[in-house]
């Protein structure tokens, strides 16, 4: 007669052996931690960039168009003067884009006398950067007679 095998285990754990252990709950929370604050410091990151980024841009198009009215000017008008390092009379504004009272930015343009032609230049600083150092751009157009 052939003998009875015993019954084969279980394949349910003991009661003691479910869930997490206290210190797997901790290891989880201690590389989620790590995770959020690295995602906090990338968006803190991509926030200045955006803000350092519209201060340029904004300076750009302002010196832009100072130095399209300029060239739209007619050239016997385009009097030499000014200068862009610091305000002179005539050749030099704060403005208030936003319309909250505060200047934004300050604008200086100069025409420089060539002979043959004339240099304008124009720079446009921001005043109130709010993230990193204030933002300028400079830019100069060569413009002949017709």
């Amino acid at each position: 007669m052939r003998q009875r095998e015993p019954p084969l285990p279980s394949c349910r754990p003991a009661p003691c052996e479910t869930g997490f252990t206290l210190v797997e709950t901790l290891v989880a929370m201690f590389v989620t931690t790590l995770i959020l604050l690295s995602v906090a410091q990338l968006m803190i990151t991509s926030l200045y960039v955006h803000r350092s980024a519209t201060d340029l841009t904004e300076t750009t198009a302002l010196s832009s168009e100072r130095l399209e009215q300029m060239r739209n000017t007619q050239y016997d008008l385009l009097l030499p003067g000014g200068s862009i390092a610091v305000n002179a009379a005539g050749f030099w504004e704060n403005l208030d884009i936003n319309g909250d009272g505060v200047n934004d930015y300050a604008r200086r343009w100069e025409v420089l006398d060539l002979g043959d032609r004339k240099e304008i230049r124009v720079r446009t600083m921001s005043l109130l950067s709010t993230m990193g150092p204030p933002k300028e751009t400079t830019l100069h157009q060569l413009v002949a007679p017709e």
